[in-house]
């Protein structure tokens, strides 16, 4: 679970940096970048919120 969480994560990072992509670099209007950054949807919620999720399941059990 804490594996899955992480990999969650770092997809959140990646989608985050993304969106920033269209500030230091020229996109065309076709493009899957440009269909990702344009959508209703915030894919960085999507993947961030299930990571955290999976992230704090993992240490039920553990004490801290």
């Amino acid at each position: 679970i804490f594996s899955i969480g992480l990999i969650l994560f770092v997809l959140c990072d990646i989608v985050v940096g993304i969106y920033n992509l269209d500030l230091y670099f020229i996109i065309e209007n076709n493009s899957f970048i440009t269909y990702i950054i344009n959508n209703n949807i915030n894919y960085s919620w999507v993947f961030y919120v299930p990571s955290q999720t999976l992230l704090a399941i993992s240490l039920i059990g553990y004490e801290i």
